[in-house]
């Protein structure tokens, strides 16, 4: 009897043969890229259809087996193996990590599909590759919220629709309200993620705040029944906020046109208006100095986004000194405290002049939500 038999110890599966190893090592030496092809497709097929008998030291073979050829074929025999591999229970770190950091049609089925790539290595691939990789990914089942926090800063506006389409995708608070923030240039995006469900309240009402009207719309027409009542007791909140009597529209009309017709105003000017909390004048003055709507510079003073008062501000080309009295004196709950305004310098001094000034057109040419 031997050994393993006498101790009751479970014996250990044979790793796959010696000729078999060597077939691999001539194929990688001196193999056409055919004869490799062929073989790879051969291991892949051993270890699908063997995997439920594979203990994890031959799975790790031929993980190492499988990693090393496919760095010796064409793009082809790649794809084939990954779309083979994409459901792959089983750990196999070399040839998962080699397939989703390899060209995207070669990665898409392994980056989508339900296998054992690490939360680690998903962000590491969301750090390094672009759009494509970003997209796949974003389709993923499971999707952890670090992750989706890379996704949200680097990915374009399609990767991020398709993300806040997956309900499986986990989101951060602060990823949320990333995706928000970019949510108010994109309505389609807004759409989507407002109807996500996840949403703190406070960030649904970030999201209110500066989407149109029709998306608005759309988020109350679509909505469970429950998160219908939130968005409409946050609109009727942010309409009660964002509301000017038609005499002060008038009046601010009549302010811009007089500014208009004397000399524009200056910074000093700027500083009185927000200290003494002149809300009209300070409206006029800033959509003056920024060549920006009434209406639109209205909406951003009015609303809760500090990063938005930045951007018109900067667009203004106002200094911090008469920025700083601005985001103080804000109406309500809107003025910044101590921390908020650390951080909002710090913002705005990486903020340059004409990424404001793009921002603030583009915001421009959205319809009207007043």
């Amino acid at each position: 009897m031997s050994g393993s038999l006498a101790t009751g110890t479970k014996p250990r599966p044979a790793a796959p043969k010696s000729g078999l190893a060597q077939e691999i090592q001539a194929a990688l030496r001196s193999g056409s890229k055919e004869a490799r092809a062929e073989l790879l497709m051969r291991l892949v097929g051993r270890l699908v259809t063997g995997s439920p008998r594979l203990d994890i030291y031959q799975v790790a073979i031929f993980d190492d087996a499988i990693a090393r050829l496919l760095g010796r074929v064409e793009l082809p025999a790649r794809v084939e193996v990954a779309t083979r591999l994409a459901h792959f229970g089983n750990p196999l770190p070399a040839t998962l990590n080699r397939l989703a950091r390899d060209d995207i049609a070669a990665a898409r089925p392994v980056l989508a599909g339900k296998n054992a790539l690490s939360d680690g290595e998903l962000g590491e691939v969301a750090r390094i590759k672009g759009d494509g990789h970003l997209f796949a990914l974003a389709a993923r089942e499971h999707v952890c919220d670090r992750v989706t926090e890379v996704i949200v800063d680097r990915g374009g506006v399609q990767v991020l629709r398709r993300l806040a389409s997956n309900r499986g995708a986990k989101f951060s608070e602060a990823g949320l309200s990333r995706m928000v923030a970019k949510a108010a240039m994109d309505e389609e995006l807004a759409s989507v993620v407002g109807l996500r469900g996840d949403l703190p309240p406070h960030v649904l009402e970030q999201l209110l705040w500066e989407t149109t009207d029709e998306v608005r719309n759309r988020l109350v027409a679509g909505a469970s029944p429950e998160l219908r009542q939130l968005i409409e007791q946050t609109l009727a909140r942010i309409y009660r906020d964002l509301e000017i009597s038609d005499a002060d529209r008038q009046r601010l009309q009549a302010i811009e046109q007089e500014m208009r017709t004397r000399q524009p105003p200056d910074e000093q000017a700027v500083v009185a208006f927000a200290v003494n909390r002149r809300i009209l004048d300070l409206t006029a003055a800033i959509s003056i100095l920024s060549a920006a709507r009434l209406d639109l510079i209205s909406r951003i003073l009015l609303g809760p986004r500090t990063d938005l008062v930045l951007i018109a501000c900067r667009s203004a080309r106002l200094s911090w000194d008469a920025i700083e009295p601005i985001l103080i004196h804000r109406r309500g709950d809107h003025a910044a405290s101590r921390q908020g305004i650390a951080a909002a310098r710090s913002e705005f001094e990486g903020l340059q002049l004409d990424t404001a000034q793009r921002t603030l057109q583009a915001m421009a040419a959205m319809p009207s939500s007043s």
